[in-house]
């Protein structure tokens, strides 16, 4: 991975997009930042790299990469500030919650809010109680999409920080409907094609 990743440096990109997941974007850090000063100039792009990694690789790694996510637990909500109070109390005070950590505490919330709703917890009730549901998430609010039954979401770019978080450097300024089945997806090359 080194000699590929030194490869790729050395020809000046102004970013290294990865897609590597779980443990082996803590080894890819970890190689990014054995390589000499000028090869690191470009940061390591991720729409993967979580806080959990971040706390797994070394301080001198972390700094400067950039993250796709519709949440991190640097957002300053209200609603995220009580999130954080809560899974550190369960998880310990030096562990942050990541977008899996906050999807997950969102959808057990949506589920009870639905079971409440239809009184029930059959398929046919809880799928009528979520359509159109919305709840105020950590990271801002979730909405259920009528037509596709998955989240509307905003995204956003973080910069992670030494610290083992991300600095939110961009937010989309509006959320965005979600296409799972790549429908509404335009895969024509537009002006090119007639160029």
């Amino acid at each position: 991975m080194a000699a590929k990743l030194r490869e790729t440096a050395s020809k000046g990109p102004d970013a290294i997009l990865s897609t590597v997941v779980g443990g082996d974007s803590v080894t890819l850090c970890t190689c990014y930042a054995d390589l000499d000063q000028k090869d690191r100039k470009a940061p390591i792009a991720s729409l993967t790299t979580t806080e959990a990694e971040l706390a797994k690789v070394t301080e001198n790694a972390r700094a400067g990469h950039l993250t796709v996510a519709p949440y991190f637990s640097s957002t300053q909500t209200d609603a995220n500030r009580q999130f954080l109070k809560i899974f550190r109390a369960r998880f310990g005070e030096d562990a942050s919650p990541s977008v899996y950590s906050e999807t997950t505490y969102s959808l057990v919330h949506f589920f009870a809010d639905a079971a409440r709703v239809a009184g029930q917890t059959d398929s046919a009730s809880l799928l009528s109680a979520l359509s159109g549901a919305v709840f105020k998430a950590p990271g801002g609010d979730l909405s259920i999409d009528l037509d596709t039954n998955h989240f509307t979401l905003r995204p956003q770019v973080g910069r992670s920080t030494a610290e083992g978080q991300y600095d939110i450097v961009w937010s989309s300024p509006q959320s965005i409907r979600p296409d799972p089945y790549l429908v509404a997806y335009d895969r024509s090359i537009g002006e090119l094609a007639s160029a």
